[in-house]
């Protein structure tokens, strides 16, 4: 049936005068170039035009009464795709799609379709009209283009850089981006959603400072379309990162400016370029010569230092090998071992010696390495070297000190054990002999405390350049310490070989030392002399031996020398001993007092006590003071044990006070040491406070020469403690040989004539002008005066006459313990009662 026999169904169509617009309108449907099928209510195919044979490949006579899903049906379509349709067009809807169906030949084709429900007068549905266009082609353009499109995207996504587009329209609407790449978002850490929507977000990323470039930059591209090209930075997740912007722009139809562009991550290169120039500025500012070399070894750079130490300008070097540098002092063999290991190891480091360019030779301490490309292949050779001349040369310096006396240059105490102990070794192979000569000052210690410690030195340095002139070559003079000096005499084959050197030292003092600012002084000197292999064939031991005799030379007067002998050793094997014991005496308590009487002259009445100290060891006889107290001096022991006397004398004192005895005073010998060593002060301080004896019944006794030999040292000590208000007295007086000039500056109170001016008195027409003289002079300086070791009557009267104060010794009592000194007591009240019952 044709269009319009469907239509002359109608009774409204009966009338013929319709019937000619009615061919024309079939003879249109005929000719349309879209496929035009009509499908009665059960869907089956009624009339179709000549498109859709062209479409399908079906003639109208296969068509027509069929249903277009026998013919077309390519299973492209689920069933709901279907029945989702059939309710579309059922409910009087239009359908509009798209479907992919299956032609006569076989082959698969996309039609875009529009079905329209068709009713009668009585709005009841009875036909459908489909209309239907190839839609193959466009289909295959339009995938064509999705497939370019998702290959872009794809490109785009891939390469490392983001991509945009940006534009700013001409009706003034905001500047927006058209498109981002994820990667350009992925590098700003951005939603691509957000920054399509609101371009601003970008801008809000750019580092505060650099942001007004950027849109100023911006803005001057906007006034005529033009490209522009950006590096700065953006702050992305809180790090700052560098990225560069570069892009071309036009004016697009309608008056937008837009831009297609590109955004990479540079801040690699920038912190690579960040770190050439500290590099730079650390090789142009470092002190370390710095050279770069080819791999062929031609110079390429050299720094300023290089310039500086080396003397060679960049113009100099540049281009020519190290060679220039070469000292001579290496051979062919350093120079290949150093190349073979650099081209094995890619690294060399040592000392070298170069030439500068003035001909100096110096020292450097070179790094050589291989710098490689990114392929790990060599490239360049870059050497930095330091200089280190004056490293070496404070090496030296410092191997100098380590073996030399600071202030005479001579060899000190190592150095010298070193090279005794090769002579030691000489001599043996050569079956000789060696000496040692130990040299110390006489009396360096009034001249260093006299004169100062300048003057002291300057007399140590000109003995050590007379002693030097005086040496052989073979012979080795070095400084021990303080004014004790060692020879070592190699080449001798006798004894006396060493005591003719002995008397020529000697013979080097009889001339002054002239010293700068103090008069020319005379110094003179004791010497030990020790021989290898006699005495001894260990070097330590030899110089020991030599500081044995040292000292028997000085006991035996100074200014002499005197051999080693086995009595020595013993001597100081006992005396070691004596040291030991005298330590585990101290700690056991061992020691106690004796108290010998001190009296007056004009009416012998008790004075007070002078507090010695005694050694008791258990089952053993009462060691007497000469016998230890040296070695306590010696030792340092001295300390303890007077402070242990200090504290006992007075606490008895104190006790003998509250016990009604009439004590004057209790006198205690004080060793110089003491008085140097520790707070003397503070210990005599302390001691009375404790004992609760008044400090003016505590007499300190100090021997003359102990105090010439301290000087000016002991004299504080002294004043500080007279400032306590306890007595001072100079024991043994007239045996240092100090003058009234000295005298004077003492804080003393009492003198006290020493017993071996009193022993032969009135006897001995000497000691009489002696002690006459001594008594003047300390009444002449308001001095009290005792004189020690009075035994006889005879003595005593001369005392008296003479005008001496006060005396002790045997003839009233010997040192005695404490119980036996309060029976003194009782006598000498008794003797005052019985002088007093005789007026």
């Amino acid at each position: 049936m044709s269009p319009g026999e469907i239509a002359a169904e109608a009774p409204e169509r009966t009338d013929q005068g319709r019937k000619a617009p009615v061919r024309l309108r079939d003879t249109a449907l005929e000719a349309a170039a879209n496929a035009i099928v009509i499908i009665d209510r059960e869907g089956r195919i009624e009339w179709a035009n000549p498109a859709f044979e062209s479409l399908t490949g079906y003639a109208l006579a296969e068509s027509v009464g069929r249903r277009p899903g026998e013919l077309l049906h390519s299973g492209a379509h689920p069933p709901q795709f279907y029945q989702s349709l059939w309710r579309t067009i059922l409910s009087g809807r239009i359908w509009r799609g798209e479907m992919v169906n299956r032609r006569k030949d076989g082959s698969i084709y996309h039609e875009e379709q529009t079905i329209t429900p068709v009713r009668d007068a009585a709005g009841v549905i009875t036909h459908f009209i489909s209309v239907r266009q190839d839609a193959s082609e466009r289909k295959a353009v339009q995938a064509a283009l999705d497939a370019e499109r998702r290959r872009y995207r794809e490109l785009v996504s891939r390469i490392p850089v983001g991509v945009f587009r940006f534009r700013i329209p001409a009706d003034g609407r905001r500047r927006h981006f058209d498109y981002v790449s994820p990667r350009l978002c992925e590098l700003l850490a951005l939603d691509p959603e957000t920054v399509e929507s609101d371009a601003r977000v970008v801008y809000d990323a750019v580092h505060p400072e650099d942001l007004p470039e950027l849109e100023s930059l911006v803005d001057r591209a906007s006034v005529a379309g033009t490209a522009f090209d950006w590096e700065g930075r953006f702050v992305v997740d809180g790090q700052v990162r560098w990225y560069r912007v570069e892009t071309r722009g036009g004016v697009w139809a309608g008056g937008d400016l837009a831009w297609d562009g590109v955004l990479s991550d540079v801040t690699e290169r920038h912190e690579a370029e960040a770190r050439l120039r500290l590099d730079a500025a650390i090789i142009a500012s470092t002190r370390d010569s710095v050279m770069v070399t080819d791999l062929t070894g031609h110079i390429v750079l050299v720094n300023r230092a290089f310039v500086e130490v080396t003397g060679y300008t960049q113009r100099d070097a540049i281009g020519k090998t190290p060679r220039i540098l070469a000292s001579g002092r290496h051979d062919a063999a350093f120079y290949a071992d150093l190349w073979d290991t650099l081209r094995r190891q890619g690294y060399w480091q040592g000392q070298v010696w170069n030439r500068r360019k003035n001909g100096d030779i110096f020292p450097e301490w070179l790094s050589i390495s291989t710098v490689r490309d990114a392929a790990g292949r060599p490239q360049h050779y870059v050497a930095v070297a330091t200089d280190i001349s004056r490293l070496k040369a404070s090496e030296a310096r410092l191997e100098h000190l380590a073996h030399h006396d600071p202030l005479t240059d001579l060899p000190n105490r190592l150095l010298l054990k070193l090279r005794l102990e090769h002579a030691i070794e000489r001599a043996r192979r050569n079956r000789r002999r060696v000496a040692v000569l130990f040299v110390d000052l006489d009396d360096f210690k009034t001249v260093n405390d006299g004169l100062g410690h300048p003057a002291g030195d300057g007399l140590l340095v000109g003995v050590a350049r007379r002693l030097e002139a005086r040496m052989r070559s073979t012979d080795t003079l070095g400084r021990l310490g303080g004014d004790e000096f060692l020879l070592v005499l190699e080449e001798i084959d006798e004894r006396e070989e060493a005591a003719v050197v002995a008397r020529d030292v000697l013979h080097a003092f009889d001339a002054p030392f002239e010293l700068p600012h103090a008069h020319a002084i005379h110094v003179q000197a004791s010497i030990g002399i020790s021989v290898y292999p006699d005495d001894t064939d260990v070097a330590s031991e030899l110089v020991r031996n030599a500081d044995a005799a040292m000292y028997q030379a000085k006991q035996r007067g100074r200014n002499r020398y005197h051999f080693y002998t086995s009595e020595l050793t013993r001597a100081a094997t006992a005396r070691l001993a004596l040291e030991g014991r005298l330590r585990e005496a101290l700690e056991a308590g061992e020691f106690l007092l004796h108290y010998q009487p001190m009296l007056t002259l004009d009416n012998t009445r008790l004075l007070g006590a002078e507090a010695l100290v005694r050694w008791q060891p258990p089952g053993e006889a009462l060691v007497p003071p000469d016998a230890f107290i040296p070695v306590a001096e010696e030792t340092g022991l001295i300390v303890p044990l007077g402070l242990w006397v200090l504290r006992t004398a007075c606490r008895r004192a104190r006790a003998w006070l509250d016990s009604g005895f009439p004590l004057r005073l209790v006198a205690v010998n004080v060793s110089v040491r003491q008085l140097l060593h520790g707070d003397m002060v503070e210990s005599v301080r302390a001691t009375l406070a404790e004992t609760g004896l008044p400090a003016s019944h505590l007499e300190l006794e100090v021997t003359e020469s102990g105090l010439m030999e301290q000087g000016s040292r002991a004299i504080e000590v002294l004043d500080r403690l007279k400032a306590l208000g306890v007595r001072i007295a100079i024991d043994d007086f007239g045996t240092g040989y100090s003058s009234l000039a000295y005298l004077k500056r003492l804080p003393a109170d009492k003198v006290k004539i020493d017993r071996s001016f009193v022993r032969n008195l009135p006897d001995d027409n000497d000691d009489a002008v002696i002690v006459a003289t001594i008594v003047a002079m300390a009444q002449a300086l308001r001095l009290e005066v005792l004189a020690e070791g009075v035994e006889t009557g005879g003595q005593l009267e001369f005392l008296r006459a003479k005008g001496c104060d006060a005396c002790q010794g045997y003839l009233f009592g010997p040192p005695v313990p404490e119980e036996a000194f309060e029976l003194l007591f009782k006598r000498a009240r008794w003797l005052e009662r019985a002088d007093a019952d005789g007026d």
